[in-house]
């Protein structure tokens, strides 16, 4: 007596066979060459903050981000641009560019919490600053996959239509 197995094929999703990522938003194709700032929108900052730790040698600023990668990439470094102000005031206290290397990559659909301790750091560590009354915006400039190769860059419109004249 035989017996055959039949495997369902409407379980199988034929979109990972392929070599290409849809965006979830659309189900277009992306392009991992390409440069648009839709892309952003599959690395997520799900969560961002910045606090004072009290220290015994005084307060330390910190800067808190929880991120969320939404990309069949595995990311190895990811560099922000941070502006720091206050509610009350049009001019930031900081706008600063830093990177930030998990000590373990971050694999797709994963999650990441960090802090980045400013302690030495003058613009960051200013007395003017109030943490009370501090907002953080965060930009993600460029991401890493594990090879080095650069695989997200920031796009600005304003840089294109510039580019084009």
């Amino acid at each position: 007596m035989k017996f055959f197995i039949i495997f369902p094929l409407f379980f199988l999703n034929l979109s990972s066979l392929s070599n290409t990522s849809y965006d979830t938003s659309g189900d277009k194709p992306l392009n991992p060459d390409s440069s648009r700032t839709e892309q952003y929108e599959e690395i997520e900052i799900l969560d961002k903050t910045f606090f004072f730790l009290e220290k015994g040698h005084g307060r330390e600023p910190v800067v808190a981000i929880w991120l969320f990668n939404n990309t069949h990439y595995t990311i190895s470094n990811i560099v922000f641009r941070a502006e720091l102000k206050s509610y009350y005031e049009e001019i930031p206290w900081v706008d600063d560019e830093f990177g930030y290397t998990p000590q373990e990559w971050l694999k797709p659909w994963d999650t990441l919490y960090f802090e980045i301790n400013y302690v030495y750091n003058w613009d960051w560590d200013n007395p003017d600053i109030d943490d009370a009354f501090a907002e953080l915006n965060i930009e993600i400039l460029s991401v890493y996959d594990t090879l080095g190769k650069m695989i997200l860059q920031n796009f600005s419109p304003e840089e294109d239509s510039a580019g084009q004249e």
